[in-house]
């Protein structure tokens, strides 16, 4: 096995992964050198029957035994790896490892699919071909998919996994980014989808990022809703209540509301001036403690004056 490559994305170095054996290298990285090592499949962007296929308990989730497993059953089923280099969706029948996991299953469904079109039978199968067969619920014809799908995709799946290049590519988006927002004469590009505000916030909250809850009207029932970091500039008019606009990453624009902000100084002025701030909430706090304190000591004094009797005062005599 070559060694492994690693790549400077922002502020951390990332396993560089353009290859089959970029794949295994990574299946063989412990976790703990990962970017993710859990992530529901309903909050990315990426080819859906894929994600089924990596999601291999039907759990809504994709961790990474989920992935290496997939990593290992492709390269072992293939002898030819260079489709998976090049990302392809179209399978080489040569490229088949005849002695991997349940390749003679593979093999006699994409020989049966070539024949029933004429095809050669040794030739290339491309993955429009096995969807639009008929063989639906077959097994065979699963595997043969299963294997189409991961050659073409495990690549980028892992580079949004295992590593975050895409994050930090202004001209890329990472498969967990949802769109952009436009709000106070800005724009903030990464907003991601939210499940659970109230944990999500509470693990924002140690973050120390200044991060916006929304949510945004589409045409599902039930809103969606993004948490969105503001990563430069100041606070600016951002509040609650506060409406913008959502562009999704097919263009379209939907209304946005602020509905919870954790804040957290966004740049280096703020928080320079954040403890004074803190300091002077703290002092304003306690000096209207006192003065709420001073008044109701006053009323009761006054209220106590009121209710007691005045002594009767002495007639003049006239001398």
């Amino acid at each position: 096995m070559k060694p492994m490559t690693f790549e400077r994305f922002g502020r951390s170095y990332h396993l560089r992964i353009a290859s089959a054996e970029d794949l295994i290298a990574a299946a063989e990285l412990n976790e703990a050198h990962w970017v993710a090592t859990s992530a529901p499949i309903a909050g990315l962007n990426c080819d859906k029957a894929l994600l089924a296929i990596l999601d291999s308990d039907s759990n809504g989730r994709i961790t990474c035994d989920d992935l290496k497993r997939a990593i290992r059953w492709l390269c072992e089923s293939l002898s030819d790896t260079s489709g998976v280099d090049a990302k392809s969706d179209s399978l080489e029948l040569d490229a088949i490892n005849t002695e991997g996991p349940e390749a003679p299953a593979i093999l006699e469904a994409a020989r049966k699919i070539l024949a029933s079109q004429g095809s050669d039978a040794t030739g290339v199968l491309t993955l429009a071909q096995v969807t639009a067969t008929a063989g639906e619920g077959d097994p065979a014809y699963a595997l043969l998919e299963k294997l189409i799908r991961l050659q073409a995709g495990t690549i980028d799946f892992a580079n949004n996994f295992v590593s975050f290049p895409h994050l930090y590519d202004s001209d890329s988006h990472a498969m967990f980014e949802m769109g952009a927002v436009a709000m106070d004469a800005r724009r903030f590009t990464l907003a991601v989808q939210v499940f659970d505000r109230t944990l999500h916030a509470e693990m924002t909250r140690g973050s120390d990022m200044y991060v916006m809850y929304m949510e945004v009207d589409t045409a599902q029932e039930t809103k969606l809703e993004l948490a969105v970091p503001v990563t430069s500039g100041g606070r600016g008019n951002l509040r609650l209540g506060m409406h913008g606009v959502f562009y999704d990453r097919d263009g379209c624009d939907h209304d946005a509301k602020i509905v919870d902000i954790i804040e957290n100084p966004i740049s280096m002025g703020e928080a320079l001036v954040s403890p004074f701030k803190r300091l002077a909430r703290s002092l304003s706090g306690k000096i209207g403690a006192l003065t709420a304190q001073a008044e109701k000591n006053l009323d009761a004094s006054a209220n106590a004056t009121l209710k007691t009797p005045s002594a009767p005062q002495a007639k003049s005599s006239g001398l």
